[in-house]
Formats: structure tokens, C-alpha cells, sequence
């Protein structure tokens, strides 16, 4: 069992940034990301939206759906929700997928929400 907020430290741990030290080094970090050659939008476990400048990733079970993105612009989320729509709708257009997407999206990149300054974890 996890939260919201291990999901955030543990992204954290990784992210990258110099806000605090990660676990990994940085030529680990360039691994993790660098999109396959087979599909770039994917790299060793982790989504790549070159067009966003965003890492991802989703993961569902039976009534669960968790999500978490890393924004170049030093923003992190995650959203872990006790519900789950059918992961097999009819031509793999989700609805509930791409609202969870949007959500995340508009959270890391909406500049207008005023965030505490302070250390959150």
C-alpha cells in the first residue's frame, strides 16, 4: 500500500533536479530516460512526452488507477484513485483515462495556481 505522498517522494528520489539529491546518478537518470529506439515515447519504465517535457507513468489493478507526472518546469504529481474504469473500451479511447491525464496535465503546467513555498516533505 502506498500514498499520494510516497508516490511524490519516491519520483522525487529521481527527478533529476537539484532541489534535493536523488538515489540515482545522473548517467542512471539519462538511462531511465532515454526513449527506446522501438518507441519513443517510452523508456526503461517510464513515459516520455517529448512534446510536453514530461516523464509518466500509469498503472492500474481492479478497482485502482495511480499516476504520477515530472514536468521539466520542477513540478511533480500524483494522482491515486480507489476506482477504475474498463482499461478495455471499445477502439482504446478511455475517457476516464484522459480526464485522469488532463487533470495531472493542467496541475504541472498551470502557472496561475499559487503553491506554498515551503519543503513538502
Amino acid at each position: 500500500m502506498t500514498t499520494a505522498t510516497d508516490l511524490l517522494r519516491f519520483v522525487n528520489a529521481f527527478d533529476g533536479f537539484s532541489t534535493r539529491p536523488d538515489i540515482l546518478n545522473a548517467g542512471s537518470i539519462t538511462s531511465l530516460t532515454t526513449p527506446s529506439a522501438v518507441f519513443s515515447g517510452y523508456a526503461c519504465g517510464i513515459g516520455i512526452w517529448s512534446a510536453e517535457n514530461l516523464w509518466y507513468n500509469y498503472g492500474s489493478l481492479p478497482g485502482t488507477r495511480t499516476g504520477f507526472m515530472r514536468h521539466n518546469n520542477g513540478m511533480c504529481v500524483a494522482l491515486i484513485l480507489n476506482s477504475r474504469a474498463d482499461p478495455s473500451a471499445p477502439g482504446g479511447h478511455n475517457p476516464f483515462v484522459y480526464a485522469t491525464q488532463e487533470v495531472m496535465l493542467d496541475i504541472i503546467k498551470n502557472s496561475s495556481y499559487s503553491w506554498q513555498g515551503i519543503d513538502q516533505f
